[in-house]
């Protein structure tokens, strides 16, 4: 299993979470 991907992966989903999370407030 790669963990290395599993890591960036999640970083990323927060990332786009942080963003959605941001426009609707807007």
């Amino acid at each position: 299993m790669k963990k290395r991907e599993y890591t960036i992966d999640y970083e990323v989903i927060i990332m786009i979470f942080n963003f959605n999370i941001q426009w609707k407030e807007k």
